[in-house]
């Protein structure tokens, strides 16, 4: 029993292949197929007949009748094939001949969707190519730079360092970020991280010039051993004011409660680089106590997302160095964080779309209710997907 949802009805074909044998096609034969037509409406029986039709003879073999039985000889099917062929490679001809979908400009041909596994699989399959054509080149590269050299020698370029190109998906949703009530945007930590080192500036009040007490130098020198690059107060400020620190010098800021009014100053040069400490990032702290946690969080590679104004969401689920089960359980994790983040606002389909893609490949559909938290498919293998189907 093959079922084939079409845009217009829901038809059944129910094969009959117990009659069945292959044949060579250098020989004739009589051998026909019952198939059995089950259409909600003339216009999808037609439809599939007239797929049917590209193949020499069918418009003959089938009737446009009210008849919904109807026998195809299967030399017409283009189903002679070997002995050794299984049996049920039958249906997936037949499927796979009457299911094209009419193309043109304004109807343009629909794009694969994939397993989420077979999707990842296949670009960190594309990222290896690239690593391999690059390495190359290079070997390339320093083997006409030593041919050129008079004495022969190696140019002391050293080794290549290849590229580690970074995984992401794409989530396209059916938001309206104009809208408030329709915004997502958030912070959370992947299981195996981003991949990415950040590099944190922090704000506190500790690192004031007036305040010299114990507990403020203490926590000035644990900030900067756990790896914030600065630490600072208004000093810091007017450094980035003046332009003597650079913002490609950190990429992430954390702030305290009681230093976010002072950071007024700079909220024009920090705002639009997304580098302004937000309550709903996490990078304002109530407390100067908290900020210790909040650097370790922003050093283990927390992962920021929000919604822009074409209603997708872009982010970064790791690298190709990750291997696939690490990058699988990255991909589950934000999919979760997703649904659970999904805005009231939100009356029609959250997620439409979903793209996999790596840092220079092309972007792979993937089959939504594999990566749908609130989908029996989600992130099941296809073994497992067929017998739910089933």
């Amino acid at each position: 029993l093959v079922s084939l949802l079409s845009p217009l009805s829901l038809i059944i074909i129910i094969i009959d292949i117990s009659t069945y044998q292959p044949v060579n096609p250098s020989q004739t034969t009589n051998k026909s197929i019952m198939i059995s037509i089950a259409s909600s409406s003339c216009r999808s029986k037609s439809r599939l007949l007239l797929h049917l039709g590209r193949y020499n003879h069918i418009h003959r073999s089938i009737s446009h009748s009210s008849s919904a039985t109807q026998t195809i000889p299967a030399v017409s099917l283009g189903l002679y094939t070997q002995p050794d062929i299984p049996v049920y490679s039958i249906g997936s001809t037949i499927l796979k001949n009457i299911n094209r979908n009419y193309v043109s400009r304004a109807h343009p041909k629909p794009k694969p969707t994939f397993h989420i596994k077979h999707a990842l699989q296949m670009v960190l399959e594309g990222c290896e190519e690239r690593r391999v054509v690059r390495q190359e080149r290079w070997d390339n590269y320093i083997s006409r730079m030593i041919d050129k050299s008079e004495d022969k020698a190696d140019p002391g370029l050293g080794d290549y360092r290849n590229v580690d190109e970074n995984v992401e998906i794409v989530i396209h949703t059916g938001l309206d970020p104009r809208k408030p009530n329709q915004l997502v945007r958030g912070s959370t930590v992947l299981p195996h991280g981003t991949g990415k080192l950040n590099k944190v500036c922090v704000f506190t009040s500790a690192a004031s010039p007036g305040k010299n007490d114990d507990d403020s130098t203490a926590m000035v020198e644990q900030l900067t051993q756990m790896g914030a690059s600065f630490v600072g107060a208004e000093p810091l400020i007017d450094d980035i004011k003046n332009g003597n620190v650079s913002l490609s010098e950190f990429d992430r800021t954390i702030a305290s409660q009681d230093m976010v009014p002072k950071l007024g100053q700079i909220a024009r040069i920090l705002g639009p680089r997304g580098l302004m400490p937000n309550v709903k990032l996490g990078t304002v702290v109530p407390d100067t106590s908290n900020l210790p946690a909040a650097v370790k969080r922003q050093l283990s590679g927390v992962l920021n997302y929000r919604v822009d104004k074409t209603g997708n969401v872009h982010v970064v689920v790791g690298k190709w160095s990750f291997g696939s089960e690490k990058l699988l359980e990255n991909i589950a994790a934000f999919m979760n964080v997703m649904q659970d983040n999904k805005p009231e606002g939100n009356k029609g389909k959250y997620m439409k779309q979903v793209y996999i893609t790596a840092l220079q490949g092309k972007g792979i559909k993937i089959d939504l209710k594999t990566v749908d938290p609130g989908s029996a498919f989600f992130m099941v293998d296809g073994d497992n997907e067929d017998k739910l189907s089933a």
